[in-house]
């Protein structure tokens, strides 16, 4: 993996755990077990920012199962393979002879004839992953809301449940497109590599029209010379 790819991966796992660890925070002091003290984030060393990074990238990976589990419910089961019949039927011109459970041993190929091409592809990917954790956290934080509409009959936290519950389609809507375009994006290159450019544009011979062909004309009757 090129440091792009990994540097582009490491936040689209670090964003979601950052709103995991807020989650969690809030959570927590809503329970009385912590007080967050809002005007110490004034003076936030770089070193505990770093840390709290990785710890985010950690808590992801951690709820990545998690996130798996919500993100099958905008998705149907065997989505990649739908995306793969879907693919052959719009290209009905090209035999393709890919099974749906060989989308790793593809992208290995095409980082090997161009790391930058596979480089994009998996940018796809890693917005996939970095949507499909923010869509469960906003469920998570409109479930809180709507505990503490139970509690309070406060009609703002039903308003924010409401919203939250809406950012959290929205968002696993995304990543299932995102997903998506990653499975197509492979087939697209999968199926560019093994064309051959001589046949895709061919010279255009020149048609004379009907009405502009010569006729042959009989030849002339040559004089016999008298003797």
């Amino acid at each position: 993996m090129s440091i792009r790819v990994g540097i582009y991966e490491f936040f689209a796992r670090t964003i979601p755990g950052g709103f995991y660890l807020a989650t969690i925070l809030y959570l927590c002091s809503l329970f009385g077990l912590i007080q967050v003290d809002y005007q110490k984030f004034n003076d936030f060393p770089a070193t505990l920012a770093i840390i709290l990074a990785l710890f985010s990238y950690v808590l992801t990976n951690i709820l990545e199962n998690f996130a798996s589990l919500w993100f099958d419910l905008f998705r149907p089961k065997n989505y990649s393979e739908i995306v793969l019949d879907d693919f052959k039927k719009k290209h009905p011109s090209i035999e393709i002879n890919v099974k749906d459970k060989e989308w790793f041993i593809l992208l290995a190929y095409l980082k090997r004839e161009s790391i930058e091409v596979a480089n994009d592809i998996e940018i796809h990917n890693a917005n996939s992953i970095m949507l499909k954790n923010i869509s469960l956290n906003f469920f998570l934080l409109s479930l809180i809301q709507v505990f503490q509409f139970l509690q309070t009959n406060y009609i703002w936290n039903l308003i924010f449940g409401s919203a939250f519950i809406i950012a959290s389609i929205a968002s696993g809507r995304r990543a299932k497109k995102y997903r998506r375009w990653y499975y197509s994006a492979i087939l697209e290159a999968i199926v560019s590599y093994s064309l051959d450019p001589s046949t895709l544009v061919t010279k255009r011979q020149k048609i004379t029209p009907p009405n502009q062909q010569s006729i042959p004309t009989a030849p002339e009757k040559q004089e016999t010379p008298k003797l």
